[in-house]
């Protein structure tokens, strides 16, 4: 089964219909789209990100994982 999204903004990724519709039925959904309109999240990799992504591998950060 495949399920598709319209991604408007790049939270859309984090903040699924599901999603939003939980956060809806507990009332925090305003504060949540408020804050994705003024502090828009981060669509470019940063030379920090990607130096940090350079030494870092997946089994170091599965390591960091909760077991």
């Amino acid at each position: 089964m495949t399920v598709t999204y319209d991604l408007r903004s790049p939270s859309d990724v984090a903040f699924t219909p599901a999603v939003k519709a939980i956060q809806s039925a507990k009332g925090s959904r305003p504060i949540y789209a408020r804050m994705e309109e003024r502090h828009p999240w981060p669509t470019r990799i940063t030379p920090d990100l990607a130096r940090f992504a350079a030494i870092s591998s997946g089994d170091s950060l599965a390591r960091l994982a909760p077991r």
